[in-house]
Formats: structure tokens, sequence, C-alpha cells
């Protein structure tokens, strides 16, 4: 919520065990990513509602999101936890584990589907998601307190790792002046030395909203929720 990504399903309410959509993700997505423009309609037949146009566009050309099939994305279909982790793994670039021995650890890692296992592999190997009730639970809805939780650790863990690359510096040349006034010397003067000048070194550093839907969702930092 401080950052802007989620919403309530009203004022007071944050309805923590709701369901979240698939639409729903996608838009999150779409504002962590800034917002960036749609040059493109979404190829899916079954979209209709605006909230959530260009997030779904944006997501279908950034390859985050691939559909459910004949041409159809299913915006109010309800996102399970592996659709999820899946969707935010390949928005970070379809990273490779460090370490994928993780899954092993959970009794059901067997029920993960074979599109879903590298995403599960990375995110338990980034303390992404930890299981819930010691399951991986992969075709379980994700709630909306679970989505909020997972999408508010990978967006720190995001910013974190965000590298900062500073501008090359740059040296202003000294003016040299084209002709020299002639001066007049004593007879018995010592000639005197000019010392360049240097132009001191900068160092240039460079300083590095979709209308809101009816329901969306709220981050709550929440420490006791398994995901």
């Amino acid at each position: 919520y401080e950052n802007g990504l989620m919403q309530g399903i009203s004022a007071t309410k944050f309805n923590p065990e709701g369901t979240s959509t698939r639409a729903q993700v996608a838009t999150v997505l779409y504002r962590i990513a800034g917002s960036p423009p749609a040059y493109e309609k979404a190829s899916f037949a079954d979209l209709k509602a605006d909230w959530y146009m260009n997030a779904v566009a944006w997501a279908e050309d950034a390859e985050v999101v691939n559909g459910v099939g004949n041409d159809k994305f299913a915006p109010d279909g309800l996102v399970t936890r592996e659709q999820l982790l899946t969707m935010i793994w390949r928005y970070a670039g379809s990273p490779k584990a460090e370490n994928t021995d993780g899954m092993a650890k959970f009794p059901d890692a067997a029920k993960v589907s074979d599109y879903a296992k590298e995403a599960f592999a990375w995110g338990i190997a980034s303390g992404i998601i930890n299981g819930k009730d010691g399951k991986l639970d992969p075709a379980g809805d994700a709630t909306r307190a679970e989505f909020a939780k997972i999408i508010s650790v990978y967006d720190s863990m995001n910013k974190q790792e965000a590298p900062t690359e500073p501008l090359p510096t740059e040296t202003e040349p000294t003016e040299t002046p084209s002709e020299t006034e002639p001066t007049e010397t004593p007879s018995e003067t010592e000639p005197t030395a000019t010392e360049p000048t240097e132009e001191p070194t900068e160092e240039l550093t460079e300083t590095p909203t979709e209308p809101n839907e009816p329901e969306d969702i709220v981050i709550f930092h929440t420490n006791d929720v398994h995901t």
C-alpha cells in the first residue's frame, strides 16, 4: 500500500483470506515496472475491463504471461501459487536458482507443474517463499495475504539488487591562448616558469499509474503469513 502497488477491497478492509486474480497479479507487476506504455494491444480475446488492459498488454509483450490457451487470458480467474510465482520469476528475467535442492524438503514437490519448477527452485533459494504448512501447495489458490507477502519480499529484494551505474567522468580541457603578448624583460631577470593549470574532474552522477481498479489489494508487511 505504501508503495502504491496494491489497494484494499474497501477503505477499511483488506480481506487477507480472499483470493487473487490473474489480472490483479499482472497489474501489480506492471506497477512495479513503472507502468510503462503498452505499444500494442494484448492478443487475448477475453479482456473486458479498462483497469487491467494496459497491464495485461505489457505483461504479454514482456513475456510475463502466456495466457491459458485458446487466445484467452482468464483475467478474472483465480491465480494459483505456482502461477503467481511463475509470473514473478518471469518478470525477474527467469533467473537460475543458485541452489536447486530446496524443493526436495517439501513432500508435495512432485505436484509442481513442469513450467513452474524453475520458478519454485528460484523462489525457495531466494527466500521469496518458504512453504505453507510445510508444503508448497502449488495448485492452491493464492490468498491476498500470500500475494501481498510474496510480492513485498520480491519488491524489497529487487530494490536492494538494483545496480547503480555512475556516468563516465569527463575532464574539461584547459584553454590555451593562441597568442602571447610580448612583455618587456629587464636586462638582468631570471625567467619565470608557468605551471599548467588543470581543471578538476567532476564526476557526474545520475540520480536515478493505471487507474485504480475497483478491487485491488494492499501490501501489509506481515511476518506471520506462511507463503
